[in-house]
């Protein structure tokens, strides 16, 4: 029979195993469910087309206009169909095609 602090150390042992086994899951399911794409530090481009659509998704409803020379922070870049979700210097978030820039 054990007494009562190696049955608590055992116990301890296991809620430890279970809290690690709970992290790992967290981890992994946060990683699963986060949207395809390469994130990285947000960056400042130029753009070089005259005209610029500023959608409010991929491939998505038209939300405003840029122009070049107009310099935006790049946020995100879909590892999908590669395009680029900005800030505008008025900070106005929304996507452009990666052709866009210089």
């Amino acid at each position: 029979m054990l007494g009562a602090p190696a049955a608590r150390l055992r116990a301890s042992g296991r809620s430890a195993r279970a809290a690690a086994a709970c992290a790992a899951f967290a981890v992994v399911s946060a990683l699963a469910a986060a949207p395809a794409g390469a994130h990285a530090a947000p960056r400042v481009e130029r753009l070089c087309s005259p005209h610029v659509q500023l959608r409010d998704h991929p491939r998505g409803v038209v939300i405003g206009h840029l122009y070049a020379p107009q310099r935006v922070t790049v946020t995100w870049t879909d590892a999908t169909t590669h395009w680029w979700r900005i800030r505008t210097r008025a900070d106005v978030i929304g996507w452009i095609p990666p052709q866009t820039g210089c």
